[in-house]
């Protein structure tokens, strides 16, 4: 029972990788379409609804909805591309789940 116990309480890591045509892809100030929530469906690998603020990163995962605040430097990507400033390909990685 503990092994079971384990296994369904494991948290999952993913990287997300921004890369240059999601940059080019992405909409500024859309928090579906930014170049972060192009990756992050991507990098699930199944459909999901993705949404990003200037903070948190939301998702449906499994029937379940999670919120992840974002690491500093995807918070300072997401600042500079919404004003129009010049970003770069980068990469974070994210932890979801019980």
């Amino acid at each position: 029972m503990l092994l079971l116990n384990y296994l369904f309480n494991m948290k999952t890591k993913l990287e997300i990788n921004i890369t240059k045509e999601d940059i080019e892809k992405g909409i500024r100030r859309n928090h579906t379409t930014c170049p972060i929530a192009i990756a992050t469906k991507r990098a699930f690998k199944r459909k999901r609804m993705v949404s990003v603020d200037r903070f948190n990163l939301r998702f449906t995962a499994d029937r379940a909805k999670e919120v992840i605040l974002l690491p500093l430097k995807a918070k300072n990507f997401i600042s500079k591309f919404d004003n129009g400033e010049k970003v770069k390909p980068f990469k974070f990685v994210i932890t979801y789940g019980k």
